[in-house]
């Protein structure tokens, strides 16, 4: 019986509901069968059996939870009590008393011992988690919010960031985040169901990156939820201006690219359509990058049909483009716009696409892509430059024979930490 005692406290670790009520199942049983006293005519088998028993308590409650070894201690206490008034003699009633005693302190060192093997685990979490919290900050180097959360009130205890300056007060602060978006809601909700989240998924670390919304502009965030006693939120800033190197790298390729299309034009040598059409959208969307990136940011009031039509024209000898819908006029960071349609019509298996354009019931506008799209291709350059398809784009559906996307009501700004100096 200990043997199987023994091995349910092994399997214990599997984190079973099950098994811990079995082993305190068993382990309750076995005292029964034990203090039957009657069953052994053997003084030394009855001793020995005493001894078992007790061994098998301290395991039960050493290895175990302390909810169910109190509750084992409690019900063996009570049929050694039920056991000594049916059986026993009540001139030795000193001996149950001292039994009792016994019981009670096994219980206080029991919820002591616990108490300090759960504080020892949380301190062992909580140092995980601020060792990987100080490695994502220090690897990325960049600005930051560190959000302490109760999960327990829903709501910020403490915060710690160095994007606004140090001497903003907590309260100034909460505004902010109060006022901020995430995935069209706001953006504590959003804080809230990943919590709930994690509490499904018993994760230890969430990692993403998010969009958020601040009055008229976008940030993006590395988002990461860390857990331990309490919930931590960082966010790390995602400065969307490259480095030098990167700039210097890309600009090498594209120079080298255009030579070689000089090459080609000088020497009229025979050249693949298709490939040059490639290069083309290559070129045109790195230099879009480019400008998007740039200082200033072309807002321009724009009439979608022609605009659409006016960067179709561009593709006659490759696609048809029909375009049909309200004559639709509206404000928008043009560049945007452009680098959206060149992933669009640059992904298409057919050579015919119809755009239809429309305002539904709360005067938003949508735009729909009919065709056949390589669904797959567009999916990972929609993710690649999501950042700036936000600025313009509510919402985005993709699919292989359509794509449908809803226009902002109002035109958002990227955040760059040298441009912008609040939250």
């Amino acid at each position: 019986m200990l043997l199987i005692i023994l091995i349910y406290n092994a399997l214990k670790f599997e984190n079973s509901q099950k098994l811990r009520i079995t082993q305190s199942a068993i382990n309750i049983i076995f005292t029964l069968y034990v203090l039957q006293y009657d069953v052994f005519t053997d003084l030394i088998a009855q001793s020995y059996n005493g001894g078992n028993q007790v061994t098998a308590n301290i395991l039960n409650s050493i290895m175990g939870e302390f909810p169910e070894a109190a509750i084992g201690t409690i019900i063996t206490l009570g049929m050694r009590l039920y056991f000594f008034l049916r059986s026993g003699d009540l001139e030795n009633i000193n001996v149950m008393l001292i039994t009792a005693a016994l019981h009670l302190v096994w219980i206080y060192y029991l919820y002591n011992f616990n108490k300090a093997k759960r504080s020892q685990f949380i301190l062992t979490l909580v140092d995980n988690k601020w060792e990987k919290i100080f490695q994502q900050i220090l690897n990325n180097n960049k600005k930051f919010v560190l959000l302490h959360y109760d999960d327990e009130e829903f709501k910020i205890k403490k915060v710690i960031q160095t994007i606004l300056p140090q001497n903003t007060s907590f309260d100034t602060f909460y505004e902010y985040i109060r006022q901020a978006k995430c995935n069209n809601q706001p953006i504590q909700n959003f804080f809230f169901q990943q919590i709930n989240q994690h509490k499904k998924n018993q994760q230890d670390v969430i990692n993403q990156q998010i969009l958020v919304k601040y009055e008229k502009k976008l940030i993006q965030f590395n988002f990461s939820l860390f857990f331990g006693d309490k919930p931590i939120i960082l966010l790390v800033n995602e400065d969307q201006t490259k480095s030098n190197n990167d700039i210097l790298s890309q600009s090498t390729i594209i120079l080298k690219i255009l030579k070689h299309l000089v090459n080609i034009i000088d020497l009229d040598k025979q050249y693949n359509k298709r490939k040059f059409f490639q290069l083309s959208q290559f070129i045109q969307i790195k230099y879009l990058i480019g400008k998007i990136n740039s200082q200033k940011k072309q807002i321009q009031q724009i009439n979608l049909n022609n605009y659409i039509k006016k960067i179709a024209y561009q593709y006659k000898r490759y696609l048809t483009i029909q375009t049909y819908g309200l004559e639709c006029d509206v404000k928008i960071l043009i560049d945007v716009l452009h680098l959206f349609l060149l992933i669009i019509f640059g992904n298409t298996s057919k050579k015919y696409i119809q755009v239809d354009i429309y305002r539904d019931f709360d005067y938003k506008v949508h735009i729909v892509f009919e065709g056949f799209f390589r669904q797959d291709n567009i999916n990972i350059l929609y993710q690649k430059f999501e950042f700036y398809f936000a600025l313009i784009i509510r919402r985005c559906s993709i699919q292989e024979n359509y794509i449908k996307i809803e226009l902002n009501e109002e035109i958002l700004c990227p955040f760059i930490n040298n441009q912008i100096k609040i939250f």
